[in-house]
């Protein structure tokens, strides 16, 4: 057990005899305790902000080494890890929060932890650890936790509906476009009855013979005859 400003945190002796955590390695059970025990843990239950590299160093290992082991614990279900927002969520936490003073503390570290769903997630956990039953510790949770936590919906909301918006638009302009590019395809029309008569025509002039060039060119005898030149002899004058 230790304490962080008038809050104890504790790690269950059970854990021992918990099956998901005695099968695991060595490694990953120290990475366990590591998240449990160590400084990194902060002051608020059950959530921790780091990451491979930093255990990695603390531990003395590689950071695929420690990856691995944050996935066991991911698969053990005794985790749970948002990689990208480097925040990981302990499902067995305990710990003591006799007044409203270490809750408003404990929202303090809430509102720094990285948005994710694990962070949302863990309000419902956090909530049976403090157990809010007097009027004094139901009248801090309802003006942090709870107002917190109805705050976030609204934003949710918001943001689903914006995106419902955004997807209706991107419909209506695909539909556009597709209207769009049907128009500027030219349109193949039937052949009617008068395209009929007309080629029928012209496919029988195709079947004529086409004529020979003795038959285009006049032959020597049918042209007139040449008249023979005069020729003038000019005298000089005398």
């Amino acid at each position: 057990m230790s304490s962080a400003n008038g809050s104890a945190f504790l790690v269950d002796a059970r854990i021992w005899d918990d099956e998901r955590f005695y099968k695991l390695s060595d490694i990953a059970q120290n990475v366990y305790f590591y998240l449990t025990t160590s400084r990194v843990r902060g002051r608020l239950p059950g959530l921790v902000v780091t990451g491979p590299a930093s255990i990695a160093e603390a531990l003395r290992r590689t950071v695929d080494v420690v990856r691995d082991a944050l996935r066991a614990l991911v698969r053990a279900t005794l985790v749970e890890w948002d990689e990208e927002s480097r925040v990981i969520r302990i499902e067995q936490c305990t710990a003591s929060c006799p007044n409203q003073y270490i809750m408003i503390r404990w929202f303090a570290d809430f509102e720094s932890i990285p948005d994710c769903a694990l962070k949302w997630k863990h309000l419902a956990t956090l909530r049976l650890i403090v157990n809010p039953t007097t009027p004094k510790m139901l009248q801090a949770w309802s003006e942090t936790f709870e107002q917190a936590e109805l705050e976030h919906k609204r934003k949710r909301k918001l943001e689903e509906e914006e995106e419902k918006q955004r997807a209706a638009k991107r419909a209506e302009m695909d539909m556009l476009a597709a209207q769009l590019a049907s128009d500027d395809m030219p349109t193949v029309r039937r052949p009617s009855v008068d395209d009929c008569q007309l080629a029928l025509p012209i496919q029988e002039a195709r079947a004529l013979p086409m004529p020979s060039l003795s038959d285009v060119v006049p032959k020597e005898a049918d042209l007139p005859a040449r008249v023979p030149a005069q020729v003038i002899h000019l005298r000089p004058k005398t």
